[in-house]
């Protein structure tokens, strides 16, 4: 399972980690594995709402929102 949560930040506040999307994942078996997430559609200079996207390795996604 793959699990997040939208987060909100300010304009010149530091780039959002995995932690302040509370991402985790799980494999099939219950094991951890680690998450990744694209902010290439993020321009954390304008503030606005943008998709960032969790992924695992084993093909797991989930779109999250990102208020800036």
């Amino acid at each position: 399972s793959l699990t997040g949560s939208d987060y909100t930040m300010t304009v010149g506040d530091p780039e959002p980690t995995l932690t302040d999307f509370n991402a985790t994942a799980t494999d099939n078996h219950g094991t951890t594995i680690p998450v990744t997430m694209d902010m290439s559609q993020v321009d954390l200079t304008n503030a606005g709402t943008y998709n960032v996207v969790l992924s695992t390795a084993d093909g797991q996604s989930k779109t999250v929102t990102l208020t800036v």
